[in-house]
C-alpha cells in the first residue's frame, strides 16, 4: 500500500474510532513521523470535513528519529532488516525517496501557519553499528524546532525506562504545552471531560432487551418501573462474535448511563489476549487527572493508586475482552463501595473464576432471534433481502444469530451484489462456510496497534489455538461428524471420541466458550455453534475431506 492510500486508511481508522473531535496530538517513531505528515497533509488537502476536523485538532507532533530529509533512508531499510523483517507497506515507502522530500517540504513550510507544535529528537547511538538517522536527517526543518540529540540508539529512543529519561520528560512535558498552548488566533475553550471510550458501535440492531437487562444491572430502570439496587459485578459471556464487545461499547455510551455515572466517571479497559496492566491501568490516570497513577512503576503501586483515584466516585467500570481471571484482579481491588464492574469474555471458566461462586453475577448474552438477524442483514444488504427473502432466511437460519457471521455475510453480499454478479452461488458458499471463515471481519474488529483486521478464521482461532493438540483434535472430530444443527449428547461424544468418559474434553471446551451444555441437568446435551463447526472442519487434515 502506498504512504497516500496507508494515510487514508489510518485517517479513516481515527475518525471511526472517535478521534478528531477534540485537541489531539500525536508522538511518532521513525517512519511513523512521515506517515503523520502525509495524514496531515491528505487531511487538509481532500476537504472532507470529518478529516480536516481532525488536522484542525491536531496541536502537535513529536518526532523520535523520523528520517524527515530522506539521506538516511538507506540506513532505515538496512536496520529493519535486520532488526524485524521488513514489510511491504516499508519496502514501498523507503523506495519513494523524492516523493518523501516533498512531504518534508510540505510540513516544514505548513506547520508554524496550522498552529502545529514541533518537537524533535535523534539519536546519537549506533543501532548494529551504524547510527540509523543522524541529527540532521531528523531535523524537521521547522522555524522555532530545534532537533535534540539524546543517548539512545534508533530502537530504544522510543522506550524510555525511567521516568527521569530525556524523552520521557520531553514527552510529557510536550503533552501539557500541546493542550495548555492557545496560538494567538484561536480562543481557550474549554474541552470535554477527559475520557478513554471506544465510539458506540456503527451498527447496533436486535439488542434493545439486552441492553436494557444490563441498564437495570446497573441500578437504570425502565420508565415507571421501580429503581433496582445497583449490582456490582456484571459478567457478559457468550460465543465468540457474538457481540460481546459491541453491547458493552453500546451500554458505555448510552445517555441513560452517562446520566447515571455524570462527570466523566465511565471508565473502558480493553484487556485482550496478552494485556499490559500495567500501561492500561496508568493510562486511566489521564482520565482521573491522577499524575501519580500515570507514573506508577509497579501494578500493585497502580492498584493502590487507581483505588486512591476513584476514592467515593460513583462509577463504571468497563472491562473488554479478559481472557484471564487474574486479569481483572486489579480492578476488582480496586474498585469501591460505589463502583460498578462490568466484565466481557467468551471463556466460561474465566467468567465462573471471577464471579467467585455467585452465578447471579454472569450474564449470558442470548443469540439474535431470526427476526432481529434478518433485520442485520436487511441493513447491511437490504436488495438482496428483498430479492432473494427465502435464500435470506434460510442463511440467518444457518448462521443461528451470531452478529459476526451475520455482518461478514451482509457486507460480501451487498458488495456482489453492487457489482451486478448473481448472489445464488455466494449465497451457497456463506452457508457451507469457506468463504465466510476467509472473509475480513467488520472494521471495528481491526487491531489498534497493528492496523490490521483479521479473518473470521483467524478470530475464531484465537479459541483454539489455546487447547492443547489432543483437545483440538477432539473439538475437530466434533465439528466434522456433528449433525445439523450441532447438538449431541454424551453417546455422541462416546462414539466419535472413543472415549469412555468424555466429560473432562466437554468441560474444557464448556470453559472455553467452544461448546455449551443446553440439556436438563443429569442429560447432559451440547451445542456447537453452526460457525464453530465451520471452524473445526476447516481444521480436518490436509487432503481428508470431512463427510457431508
Amino acid at each position: 500500500m502506498s504512504l497516500p492510500d496507508r494515510a487514508r486508511s489510518v485517517l479513516d481508522y481515527l475518525i471511526n474510532s472517535g478521534l478528531g473531535k477534540r485537541r489531539l496530538l500525536f508522538v511518532t517513531h521513525s517512519l511513523g513521523g512521515l506517515l503523520v505528515k502525509q495524514l496531515l497533509r491528505t487531511a487538509y488537502e481532500f476537504q472532507q470535513p470529518e478529516w480536516k476536523a481532525l488536522a484542525e485538532n491536531t496541536k502537535g507532533v513529536m518526532f523520535l528519529s523520523t528520517p524527515h530529509q530522506g539521506s538516511d533512508l538507506a540506513n532505515v531499510a538496512s536496520a529493519f532488516k535486520t532488526l524485524v523483517r521488513l514489510t511491504p507497506a516499508m519496502s514501498d515507502l523507503l523506495a519513494k525517496d523524492p516523493h518523501l522530500r516533498e512531504i518534508g517540504t510540505w510540513y516544514s513550510e505548513n506547520a508554524r501557519r496550522l498552529g502545529l507544535i514541533t518537537k524533535a529528537y535523534a539519536e546519537t547511538k549506533p543501532t548494529n553499528a551504524v547510527v540509523v538517522v543522524d541529527a540532521n536527517s531528523a531535523n524537521p526543518a521547522v522555524e522555532g524546532c530545534i532537533t535534540i540529540p539524546v543517548d539512545e540508539d534508533h530502537i530504544s529512543i522510543c522506550k524510555p525506562s525511567l521516568h527521569s529519561d530525556p524523552v520521557y520528560v520531553g514527552v510529557k512535558s510536550f503533552i501539557t504545552q500541546c493542550l495548555e498552548d492557545v496560538g494567538p488566533t484561536q480562543t481557550k475553550t474549554l474541552d470535554p471531560a477527559p475520557t478513554n471510550l471506544p465510539p458506540p458501535p456503527s451498527l447496533f440492531i436486535g439488542r434493545e432487551e439486552s441492553l436494557l437487562d444490563l441498564k437495570e444491572r446497573l441500578g437504570i430502570a425502565a420508565k415507571g418501573l421501580r429503581v433496582p439496587p445497583m449490582q456490582p459485578l456484571t459478567i457478559i459471556r457468550g460465543w465468540p462474535g457474538l457481540g460481546k464487545t459491541a453491547i458493552a461499547r453500546a451500554l458505555a455510551n448510552d445517555p441513560e448511563v452517562e446520566k447515571a455515572f455524570p462527570e466523566g466517571n465511565i471508565f473502558w479497559g480493553p484487556i485482550g489476549e496478552k494485556p499490559n496492566l500495567l500501561s492500561e491501568i496508568a493510562s486511566w490516570g489521564y482520565v482521573l487527572k491522577s499524575d501519580a497513577l500515570m507514573q506508577a512503576s509497579t501494578l500493585k503501586e497502580a492498584t493502590n493508586f487507581l483505588a486512591s483515584a476513584l476514592g467515593n466516585r460513583h462509577a463504571l467500570l468497563i472491562l473488554d475482552d479478559v481472557w484471564r481471571a487474574e486479569d481483572a484482579d486489579p480492578f476488582l481491588k480496586a474498585r469501591r463501595r460505589n463502583c460498578a464492574l462490568v466484565i466481557t469474555t467468551r471463556l466460561l471458566d474465566v467468567a465462573e473464576h471471577i464471579a467467585d461462586g455467585d452465578p447471579s453475577a454472569i450474564y449470558e448474552l442470548p443469540r439474535l432471534t431470526v427476526n432481529n438477524a434478518l433485520k442485520l442483514l436487511r441493513a447491511l444488504a437490504s436488495e438482496v433481502v428483498d430479492e432473494y427473502p427465502n435464500e435470506s432466511r434460510e442463511l440467518v437460519a444457518d448462521l443461528e444469530g451470531l452478529p459476526l457471521a451475520l455482518k461478514v455475510a451482509g457486507l460480501l453480499l451487498k458488495s456482489e451484489y453492487r457489482k451486478g454478479f448473481g448472489i445464488t452461488e455466494l449465497l451457497s458458499e456463506l452457508r457451507g462456510g469457506a468463504r465466510l471463515l476467509n472473509a475480513k471481519a467488520p472494521i471495528d474488529r481491526t487491531d489498534p496497534k497493528t492496523l490490521v483486521t483479521p479473518t473470521v478464521r483467524v478470530l475464531l482461532q484465537k479459541s483454539t489455538d489455546h487447547l492443547d493438540e489432543r483437545t483440538r483434535d477432539y473439538f475437530t472430530l466434533l465439528g466434522v461428524h456433528a449433525p445439523k444443527p450441532a447438538t449431541f449428547d454424551e453417546d455422541f461424544m462416546k462414539e466419535i471420541l472413543e472415549l469412555q468418559n468424555p466429560r473432562p474434553i466437554a468441560r474444557v471446551l464448556i470453559g472455553r466458550g467452544l461448546l455449551e451444555p443446553v440439556g436438563p441437568r443429569g442429560f447432559p446435551r451440547f451445542q456447537m455453534h453452526a460457525l464453530l463447526v465451520m471452524h473445526a472442519r476447516s481444521l480436518f487434515p490436509p487432503g481428508c475431506f470431512p463427510p457431508e
